[in-house]
């Protein structure tokens, strides 16, 4: 981030600087580089370095303030632009797909052929793992426990979840 720094007569943001001007680029959430940045500001503009901390501190927690309100914000408009009403033909295709005997096997096969390399069973764990994200299986899976336990946890797991959706239909 760019920041630039002035000391003006309290009340008048326009005036010409008191002493100093200071600016440097650096990364908020780095601790040394606010650190620098504090001690060479503050002899710039011939301040103490606690209220230029003080100062640092506040524009950091504003920045973030502002950073939560415009990610809250895209994922509002993202969640209400994403909603879509499936037809009865797109419903009967997609639980088709869902009961598809060889479904894993197209899921590997798209895998590898996106150019993801590795065993087919590690394959569809991470899938099943990305897919379950909401699930308490994801985490076993997160932790790199993919052995045959493990797969077989994640895939009871779905289709737990697909008799859900398959009664809610």
């Amino acid at each position: 981030m760019n920041l630039q720094v002035r000391r003006v007569p309290a009340g008048e943001p326009d005036a010409e600087p008191i002493a100093g001007y200071h600016m440097d680029t650096l990364d908020l959430y780095a601790a040394r580089a606010r650190a620098v940045f504090v001690r060479q500001a503050a002899i710039e503009l011939g301040l103490g370095e606690d209220g230029v901390k003080r100062e640092l501190g506040a524009v950091l927690l504003r920045l973030e303030a502002l950073q939560d309100e415009l990610l809250t914000q895209a994922r509002g408009e993202r969640h209400a632009s994403d909603v879509r009403v499936l037809s009865a033909d797109d419903e009967a295709q997609a639980l088709a797909l869902l009961r598809a005997p060889d479904l894993p096997a197209r899921i590997v096969a798209d895998l590898q052929s996106l150019g993801v390399v590795g065993e087919d069973t590690n394959l569809l764990a991470a899938y099943l793992a990305a897919l379950s994200r909401k699930q308490q299986c994801q985490q076993r899976a997160a932790i790199g426990e993919t052995d045959t336990k493990a797969l077989g946890r994640v895939l009871r797991s779905s289709q737990a979840t697909l008799a859900a959706v398959e009664k809610s239909t």
